[in-house]
């Protein structure tokens, strides 16, 4: 027969120093305390303790016990001794009694048994159960009685956490010349920090040197917090500790608790600064407000990572979150993610994710997920009876305060034990059925008495009751679950839609130099989370080609904008709130920024074409690969210029020949002050709406010898090339510089033609044909006269081979001038490329 130890149950007030119905009253019947079980006392500030307890060994006591000692803690840490006198074979009754013991302050006491050298508390379960106090039990006249400042008595402020004792009367039986009795009924009641709180009524018990403890995880597999549902033997190591997730010691009182106590008190015997509740009330739980932040270097990688924060109710709880990293709608593949938080206190609860899946990679930002926090509390209760021979009408476990009062439902699991008892004959009857099937089953009403075990035996002389009953040598599990779950679901994307307008109205025409148009940049979270610290970055080099930034029209809505000129772009940097989301309402969710564009003048401009204005999230990109941007486009078109080229030739006499046909000339645009690639023009086809590059020609005119002709060139600078003289003429030796402009005033355009400086004399200065001050094309004429080869003197020889010669040399160096001016030709380009 086992003989276990403990700390546990709570005293009565009944006895000659203590008036009847005053304190706290033992109900057990026929039940003996051992000293090692430890009380806790709440008494209020201004409030006292009085002890009456008496102190006695059984005959059968073993030792003796010289260094036993009964000592009074105060929430001060200011102890009161009692060091028994324990004779082996004697049974002596002593008394240790204290009135109006006090305190400065409110709080708790401790009541508990010492001994050893060095003086230690006795410990309240020992395997071996061998210790000096396993016989040295408090009477049933014994009494704890705190009270209040007026002095009157307190029921329900005394506790237990491991109840301990010996049920047989016989031996304080004789010495009260008492017949013994059968086993009695025992009704305690059980308190979680969580405000749970059960009642539980055994019937016919009957403990020899038995304990009984209360907790939330029941026995365990050896060496882990894995709860396994089943009795078990106690050879086995079977209780889960304090350092298991979420640990709940239950606290045990003879009666019910007070609801004067405090739901906590900061004054405690040991000085500790945690576990310091004493009367929680029960608050149903709830999630709410979950939200996501992320963190803002991970943001800024475009990576996943931050922080989960929600709003708890109850005291005290489990958070789990689970991210579905592959957007499947399941929460439990390979590669999602899951978090535990055990036995946190409800309130503000921060979950931090590392942005990885459940592989360990890395998430981007590219793909939503899907996270799903739950918050849940269990009810959980395990009453473990230890070494009880007999329950012989069974238990009733009902649920008083908590999730769902009134629940009677218990579940046991005795397999383990009936494996260990296979073969072995059990005095009186065995639990039936032997389990209910587990944590998951539903488990069965315990009203009026279920998993009953034992029979109480007396022996022909009544010394003692017959052991050998099933729960003997065991620790049976009587547990009941109920959880309370709540849970939310979030969907994560973090997401900005960008949109780009311009204040011009495309179809009213394009703009001109002088015109001022207006780009307005919106950037809104379409996500499902709050962004801070975001950048945007709206590329204007483009516009910078056609147009200026007014710096000072730079405005952002929140945030802050600012121009950087030498990257070319306007650079906004803020953080963007989600709407229900944002912890913050000031921090907007959609945020513009504006600026003015002005058309520059032509000045420089080779092309009409767009403004293309280009907005992006910095270090973004969606799924698709495409970056989170927006673009406006701006046309900017000015009027086109023509040419009407007039051929002449000058002769050895001076004279002047018209009409010259045969020549042939590119116009090239300036690269650098020479000649570039040929010059374009933008074709755009009304009927498939796309645009193309057009090389400009400079073509004969059929019925007009001599002239040629080019049409719809855009401004710029460009370089007229001839490359073919009309015979017998020399070819011009250096192409010509001209410089076309578009200018616009109160609405009158200003075209001009004119010559580089230091021009070639043979091409004369521009004339205006049409002025084109409407915006039409405006045209200019212009001569360009080549000389004629020229004729060295005689020296000898023959002048055609002179002549030969001469043009020989001629049409080497027209040669070399093509080879030098002619380049690359053009890559066609689309005007939006322009």
């Amino acid at each position: 027969m086992s003989a276990l130890l403990g700390v546990g149950l709570v005293i009565t007030p009944v006895g000659p120093s203590v008036a009847a119905g005053t304190g706290t009253r033992l109900d057990i019947e026929n039940q003996f305390i051992s000293v090692g079980t430890a009380f806790g006392v709440y008494v209020p500030e201004g409030g006292t303790l009085d002890l009456d307890l008496h102190i006695f060994a059984h005959r059968d006591t073993d030792r003796s016990v010289p260094s036993l000692r009964i000592i009074v803690t105060s929430p001060s840490g200011e102890r009161t001794e009692f060091n028994p006198e324990i004779t082996p074979q004697v049974v002596k009754k002593q008394w240790f009694r204290k009135a109006n013991l006090s305190d400065t302050s409110a709080g708790v006491w401790s009541i508990a048994a010492f001994g050893g050298s060095p003086l230690a508390q006795i410990p309240t379960i020992d395997a071996d159960a061998r210790v000096p106090s396993r016989r040295v039990y408090y009477g049933p006249e014994s009494a704890i009685t705190p009270r209040d400042a007026s002095g009157a008595a307190l029921d329900g402020h005394v506790w237990a956490e491991v109840l301990t004792g010996w049920n047989d009367s016989k031996e304080y039986g004789k010495f009260k010349n008492a017949p013994a009795v059968a086993g009695s009924d025992r009704t305690l009641y059980h308190l979680s920090r969580l405000g749970v709180l059960y009642q539980s009524i055994e019937h016919g018990f009957d403990g020899i040197y038995s304990s009984l403890l209360t907790d939330n995880y029941g026995v365990v597999g050896a060496g882990t917090c894995a709860r396994t549902y089943k009795s078990s033997i106690l050879t086995k190591p079977p209780r889960a500790s304090a350092a298991c997730p979420g640990f709940v010691q239950y606290r045990i009182f003879l009666e019910p608790p007070s609801a004067d106590l405090p739901t906590q008190t900061a004054k405690w015997f040991d000085g500790r600064t945690e576990d310091t509740w004493v009367r929680p009330i029960y608050a149903p739980t709830s999630l709410e407000s979950v939200r996501y932040a992320p963190d803002g270097a991970r943001l800024a990688a475009s990576q996943w990572g931050g922080v989960f924060t929600a709003e708890a109710t109850g005291m005290e709880g489990n958070l789990v979150t689970e991210i579905d990293t592959n957007g499947n709608g399941v929460y439990t593949d390979a590669v999602d993610t899951r978090l535990e938080s055990i036995g946190v206190p409800g309130g503000t609860l921060k979950v931090t994710w590392d942005g990885k899946n459940g592989k360990g990679e890395q998430l981007s930002l590219n793909a939503p997920v899907r996270a799903r926090l739950s918050w849940d509390m269990a009810a959980e209760i395990h009453i473990l009876s230890m070494d009880i021979e007999a329950r012989t009408e069974g238990i009733e476990i009902k649920m008083l305060e908590g999730p769902r009062p009134g629940d009677q439902i218990v579940r046991w699991d005795d397999s383990e034990v009936a494996a260990d008892l296979a073969g072995v004959a059990v005095v009186g009857v065995r639990p039936d059925p032997i389990s209910t099937g587990g944590p998951s089953e539903n488990g069965v009403d315990s009203a009026g008495g279920v998993h009953r075990w034992g029979e109480y035996i007396v022996s022909a002389n009544k010394v003692a009751p017959i052991p050998g009953s099933w729960a003997d040598h065991s620790m049976i599990d009587d547990y009941n679950i109920f959880v309370e779950h709540s849970e939310i679901e979030l969907a994560l994307d973090a997401a900005i839609a960008i949109s780009k307008a311009s204040s011009h109205d495309a179809a009213a025409g394009a703009l001109a130099p002088g015109d001022v148009v207006t780009h307005t940049v919106e950037m809104r979270n379409s996500g499902s989370l709050d962004l801070p610290g975001q950048t945007v970055v709206d590329d204007v080099s483009d516009v910078l080609t056609r147009g200026d930034v007014v710096v000072d029209s730079l405005q952002a809505s929140s945030g802050a904008a600012v121009f950087d000129a030498k990257a070319k772009a306007i650079r906004w940097t803020g953080d963007l709130g989600r709407a229900g989301v944002t912890e913050d309402p000031d921090v907007p969710d959609t945020v513009t920024v504006s600026y003015r564009v002005s058309v520059k003048a032509t000045e420089g401009i080779v092309t009409d074409g767009e403004v293309v204005d280009n907005a992006c999230v910095e270090g973004r990109v969606g799924d698709d690969g495409a970056a989170f941007c927006d673009s406006v486009r701006d046309p900017v078109d000015f009027p086109a210029w023509g040419l009407d080229l007039t051929k002449v030739g000058r002769n050895l006499d001076g004279s002047v020949t018209t009409g010259l046909e045969g020549a042939g000339f590119e116009l090239r645009v300036d690269d650098g002050g020479a000649p570039g690639d040929m010059a374009t023009r933008t074709v755009v086809n009304d009927v498939a709406h796309t645009t193309s590059a057009q090389d400009v020609t400079i073509d004969a005119v059929v019925d007009t010898p001599g002239l040629y002709r080019a049409r719809a060139v855009p401004p710029g600078t460009y370089w007229l090339v001839e490359v073919q003289p009309p015979p017998p003429y020399a070819l011009a030796a250096n192409p010509v510089c001209l410089r076309a402009t578009a200018d616009r005033v109160d609405g009158v355009w200003a075209q001009r033609l004119t010559l580089c400086e230091g021009s070639d004399t043979l091409v004369s200065t521009p004339q205006v044909v049409v002025d084109g001050s409407d915006g039409s094309d405006a045209q200019f004429a212009l001569t360009f006269t080549n000389n004629h080869p020229l004729t060295m003197p005689r020296t000898g020889g023959s002048d055609g081979t002179r002549l030969v010669s001469l043009a020989a040399g001629s049409l080497a160096i027209a040669v070399m001038g093509v080879s030098i001016w002619r380049r690359r030709r053009p890559t066609v380009m689309s005007r939006g490329d322009q």
